[in-house]
């Protein structure tokens, strides 16, 4: 898959669900962000993910103190 690709919705379906497994998520995530052969549009999808994630964990741990 070239940097400019089009992403097709059944490749989408399951980067959905592999970024939903918890451990394999995060892993995938970073593979994504930092793979340079993934498209433009899965790498700024990964990131923005990333940082949702990290912004939600330390809500949740601010939460807890």
């Amino acid at each position: 898959m070239t940097q400019n690709s089009t992403v097709s919705v059944g490749q989408w379906i399951g980067k959905l669900i592999l970024a939903s497994i918890p451990i394999i998520g995060l892993i995938m995530l970073i593979v994504w962000v930092a793979g340079d052969s993934t498209p433009k549009v899965i790498a700024n999808w990964a990131k923005a993910l990333l940082a949702f994630q990290a912004i939600a964990f330390f809500l949740v741990i601010l939460s807890m103190m």
